[in-house]
């Protein structure tokens, strides 16, 4: 069975799990929500996770997200997929839409993705979150730095997976909608 990571959005995992068995395809792993902006930034984290706040924080959360919550605030997200092999790596950067937090460490701008925005907030409250953290659009980022950024975004994807099976998928946005008496799009 050809087995495919995914690193991207719902959208690309939807693409398997709409179908009976996956499609006959064997996921073993599966991340969403890490922006590449971030994904290599240093931890908005000023210490190690306080498990009871955490799970206190994202009580009404599906563990799903819970795990790829902390994956992401702890940038753990490539360890992760590389601790299962996979024939391919199918990658999008849907995520990037998210409006994104900036901060400074060490004299370097870094990334968090806003996603889950009052969870960050609570994060920020309790002191996990650097106060200084600014909310940007992807438009205020510097152009150069942002070229960097995603080139060193494929630059770790491709020490995980081989160049010639990674998968990108662009993903454009759709501008309708399913009307509220009906169960498909029109």
């Amino acid at each position: 069975m050809t087995k495919i990571s995914i690193l991207g959005t719902c959208v690309c995992r939807d693409f398997f799990g709409l179908r009976e068995n996956d499609g006959g395809y064997d996921i073993p792993r599966f991340m969403q929500n890490i922006s590449p902006l971030a994904a290599l930034s240093e931890t908005p984290l000023p210490c190690e996770i306080d498990e009871d706040l955490f799970n206190e924080v994202l009580a009404d959360q599906p563990k799903f997200y819970k795990k790829v919550f902390r994956l992401d605030l702890t940038r753990h997200a490539f360890e992760y997929l590389s601790e299962e092999d996979c024939d391919y790596l199918l990658v999008d950067i849907g995520c990037i839409r998210f409006d994104t937090y900036r901060y400074v460490r060490n004299g370097i701008n870094c990334y968090q993705p806003v996603y889950l925005p009052e969870k960050l907030d609570l994060f920020r409250e309790n002191g996990w979150f650097p106060e200084d953290a600014e909310l940007v659009d992807i438009d205020d980022i510097d152009e150069d730095e942002f070229e960097q950024l995603i080139k060193s975004y494929a630059d770790r994807l491709k020490s995980i997976c081989s160049v010639d099976r990674i998968i990108l998928v662009e993903l454009r946005p759709a501008f309708f909608g399913v009307p509220h008496n009906l169960s498909r799009v029109v």
